[in-house]
């Protein structure tokens, strides 16, 4: 609880510096592969999808700092193999089979605080290597169901404190941006079924491109 208040803290003291001051404004949408890390069940190690909208502003007094939020998304995928299996979530017990799939979809508000350093840049182009931190929650979805007609099982939330190192690498020109980024996040356990809990890790790497204003 007491991350969760310093994280709504520090979104409303950002957006007010920046309404405050003059600053460059930025928004940023990235899109790649991650990897989950829940456990030693079917989410140790799986590989899916990610997706993160962002926006950041640095002040004109110091530029290289950035502060912003974002939100990512991500899901992941396992198709159930072999005979009838048996899965135990919140004390209901469900029989599953081949035809069956779960998944976990994750979703992570975040505040983040970066430095954005240019290397070689003239008038307002050139490249720049930006690392930092985002501070925030996963909130987490585990889905158990049929692949034919989406027939729901079961249906689970649950959320935890994260953070999540970055770095980026891009080139800029005057309004527009293209780069590559890769992150690691980790945060608190996650505790959806005897087979699905566990620290929660994603690991990601994969590509942006952003608009100045």
């Amino acid at each position: 609880m007491r991350g969760w208040v310093l994280f709504c803290v520090a979104v409303v003291c950002a957006i007010g510096i920046g309404r405050e001051a003059r600053a460059d404004w930025d928004f940023q949408l990235g899109v790649g592969y991650s990897q989950v890390n829940l456990g030693n069940g079917p989410f140790d190690g799986r590989g899916g999808a990610r997706i993160e909208p962002r926006f950041s502003f640095g002040p004109d007094s110091l530029p290289q700092l950035r502060l912003g939020i974002g939100v990512g998304f991500s899901g992941y995928w396992n198709d159930i193999r072999g005979d009838t299996d048996v899965i135990v979530i919140d004390g209901d017990t469900i029989f599953v089979d081949s035809s069956d799939v779960e998944s976990l979809s994750l979703i992570e508000p975040e505040f983040q605080l970066s430095w954005r350093q240019p290397l070689g840049m003239r008038d307002g182009r050139g490249f720049y290597l930006e690392g930092g931190v985002g501070v925030g929650g996963v909130i987490a979805n585990y889905w158990v169901g049929s692949s034919w007609g989406w027939d729901e099982f079961k249906s689970e939330w649950d959320a935890a404190f994260e953070v999540r190192p970055f770095v980026r690498a891009a080139y800029q020109w005057e309004k527009w941006q293209v780069g590559l980024e890769g992150s690691y996040m980790f945060g608190q356990e996650l505790d959806f079924s005897p087979r699905v809990r566990g620290d929660i890790e994603e690991w990601y790497v994969g590509g942006f491109f952003g608009i100045r204003f």
